[in-house]
Formats: structure tokens, sequence, C-alpha cells
């Protein structure tokens, strides 16, 4: 099954629609990268056309918070924000 991940990736492209061959969704088995476009979509499935796109992905999901670590983190800046 794929799960469907969607991010955005740079001047390339303003989306891609990334999708792993699991349902663990894990950067390594990314296979297929659906780059939005001016003027359109494109399906990536080389290997030379996915690994930037796994890199990218990698490295925001290394650098991202946890689960947890959001959810305090937006409490906080609504409660700083008075809402």
């Amino acid at each position: 099954m794929r799960t469907p991940t969607w991010r955005s990736c740079g001047a390339r492209a303003r989306r891609a629609l990334v999708t792993s061959s699991d349902s663990t969704n894990s950067a390594v088995s990314m296979g297929v990268v659906l780059a939005d476009n001016p003027t359109g979509s494109t399906w990536l499935e080389r290997e030379a056309e996915v690994a930037p796109y796994r890199a990218l992905f990698d490295a925001a999901r290394t650098s991202a918070l946890s689960p947890v670590e959001s959810r305090i983190l937006i409490h906080r800046r609504a409660k700083e924000h008075g809402s």
C-alpha cells in the first residue's frame, strides 16, 4: 500500500507527492514522485530523478519536531498570542 505525503520541494517543482512502497512511509522506500510545475505534472520513477526528493524528504523528516513537541509548541504560541 502506498501512503501519499505532500511536501514542498523548492524551485524544481512547487509540490511533490511522495509515495512509499510500504505503509511506514519511509524515505528509504520512496519510489515515486509526482511533481507539479507551472505547465503540468510529472511522475518521476527513475532512481536518479527520485534521489534528490528522497534527500529533501529525509532532511525535513529528521529536522521536524515530534508530534508531542509540535503540540507543545502550538499551545505555547497560542498562549503567547492570546488564543
